[in-house]
């Protein structure tokens, strides 16, 4: 499945929607808290011709919270879900993708996913060059998931992160995890103001 996402990480933002703390420089402190938003509950788009998935279990991927934080050498996304849960054979998933800013130079794409049910199918690439030539690759990489806070959350190193500041859009589907087969059932996404320093 295509990770189509929609969510813009901000630094800085401040509004109802969302906020960004950045850690103080040279503080020795080990995370550095670039970007944290919440998503309004009952947002979650319901796609009513695939079959198969209960309402609740559709809705058990209403985004409440994403953080990004900076550590010494990878950058954590944790994304807070309505309803992380053991499933029979369908998905959690969450996608970020990652692309320069409106006027700029850079010509970089990247993108991120993960999934609860599927930890050790996470991954992370990074196209520097926009064309192929420069390409980054993490993985796999595994997740971690907290069913009782649900929370999953992914430690991306730095060498599959742009160095400039970046558009990231985010969304979280049900579905199967790295596959074609049918869905999604449903869907979310977070909106934020602006780009973010992701390293």
């Amino acid at each position: 499945m295509v990770a189509a996402l929609s969510a813009v990480v901000a630094i800085g933002a401040d509004n109802a929607g969302a906020s960004a703390n950045a850690g103080a420089a040279g503080s020795g402190s080990e995370r550095d808290v670039v970007a944290s938003a919440k998503d309004p509950r009952g947002d979650v788009r319901i796609h009513k011709r695939i079959r198969g998935l209960s309402t609740k279990e559709r809705k058990s991927i209403d985004v409440r919270q994403v953080t990004v934080d900076v550590r010494d050498s990878v950058t954590r996304f944790s994304v807070k879900l309505e309803d992380v849960r053991p499933t029979n054979g369908w998905d959690q998933m969450v996608f970020l993708n990652m692309e320069p800013t409106a006027g700029s130079t850079q010509a970089f794409g990247g993108s991120i996913g993960f999934s609860p049910q599927r930890p050790a199918l996470s991954y992370a690439y990074l196209d520097s060059s926009g064309d192929g030539t420069d390409f980054e690759s993490c993985d796999p990489l595994r997740a971690k998931v907290s069913w009782r806070r649900d929370l999953v959350s992914l430690d991306v190193p730095r060498r599959c992160l742009p160095s400039s500041e970046a558009v990231v859009k985010v969304r979280s589907y049900t579905g199967y995890f790295r596959s074609d087969a049918s869905g999604p059932w449903s869907s979310d996404r977070v909106k934020f103001n602006g780009p973010v320093v992701l390293r």
